[in-house]
């Protein structure tokens, strides 16, 4: 993998872990929100699933390629 490729990477999982809020479970469902309950839930399932791709590198690098070509 290159550099710019392995940057790609990095931006994707400060964004990913450094800037997702940490919510416990139990705080999302006393949330008033139906939205914001969503959104959290998305956040959560977005982060478990990014996990998995990231396990994987090869895949995750073609997968972001074309999913975020100017990220």
């Amino acid at each position: 993998m290159d550099f710019y490729s392995e940057s790609k990477h990095l931006n994707l999982l400060q964004i990913i872990f450094v800037k997702l809020p940490k919510y416990s479970l139990a705080q999302i469902v006393q949330e008033q929100s139906r939205f914001t309950r969503a959104k959290y839930c998305f956040m959560i399932f977005s982060t478990i699933y990014a996990k998995e791709l990231l396990s994987n590198l090869n895949f995750a690098d073609s997968l972001f390629l074309e999913i975020l070509p100017d990220f």
